[in-house]
């Protein structure tokens, strides 16, 4: 029986390279697809179903180390075999991207195009084969075991996450939005969980811990709808706790609205 030709997808935002390395990769009797944003290459990941992945770190729309997680934490991706380009050589990136399970950083600087292809040739050479996809029912993580491996962003990008989770419907992507999103409050809704089990602080952190991990577990389910009252629930909670506002608020009233909107 005929081998069945590798893949390899390029994840690199410079279209100039991405079509060398192409090109190379080609020649020496690889199928290649390439994605020229993070984004593109998460859903490339889930199409192409790639061996092996070339990812540059420093992309404009998403950092190569999110685009890593996402890979890390999908059980159909996490076998994947990940060569990352970094445009310098910091230690503390490379040894983030190494615990993220990066199989080699290379310098984009310092790696000639052929040497890439070299690597790229070992790296297929003494690939175990890929183990077979989990059960569909095998549950992916919880939103909180997620979002310990995520960098807290701070709250003042909150917005900014809400909108990458409205305008892009793609399940993984939507995951990943919502784990910076509930990292963010993460330390908020664990003090609330201390309160007495009758207060508004309590009540209103478990609502908002279970709507998140609803929309994590049901990411197509989400909506403009659910947005919004995540936004409003989140904008309340962080009131009702004094995080973001200094005036005291009617516990209970605004217990009740809230819970109406959800």
């Amino acid at each position: 029986m005929k081998e069945m030709m590798k893949k390899v997808l390029i994840v690199d935002d410079d279209v100039f390279l991405t079509g060398l390395y192409e090109k190379l990769l080609i020649k020496e009797g690889l199928e290649v697809a390439v994605a020229n944003s993070g984004t593109a290459g998460i859903e490339q990941m889930a199409q192409f179903r790639p061996d092996l992945v070339i990812l540059d770190l420093h992309m404009t729309d998403m950092h190569g180390k999110d685009v890593l997680q996402v890979i890390r934490k999908d059980p159909h991706l996490k076998h994947l075999r990940v060569i990352v380009f970094a445009t310098g050589y910091i230690q503390t990136l490379v040894s983030t991207v190494a615990d993220l399970g990066a199989y080699k950083v290379l310098s984009k600087m310092k790696c000639k195009p052929r040497a890439l292809v070299e690597e790229v040739m070992a790296s297929l050479a003494d690939m175990a084969p890929a183990p077979s996809a989990p059960p569909a029912e095998e549950k992916i993580m919880t939103l909180e075991a997620g979002a310990a491996h995520v960098d807290d962003p701070g709250i003042e990008q909150f917005d900014l996450w809400t909108e990458r989770l409205l305008t892009d419907s793609r399940e993984e992507f939507r995951r990943l939005c919502l784990l910076h999103l509930f990292r963010m409050i993460q330390n908020d809704i664990s003090s609330g969980l201390q309160f007495d089990k009758r207060s508004a602080e309590y009540k209103l952190s478990v609502t908002l811990k279970k709507l998140m991990q609803d929309m994590f577990d049901h990411p197509q389910r989400v909506t403009d709808t659910t947005i919004q009252s995540l936004r409003q629930a989140v904008e309340k909670f962080l009131s009702l706790t004094k995080k973001r506002y200094g005036t005291k608020l009617d516990a209970e009233a605004e217990l009740q609205q809230v819970m109406k909107e959800l």
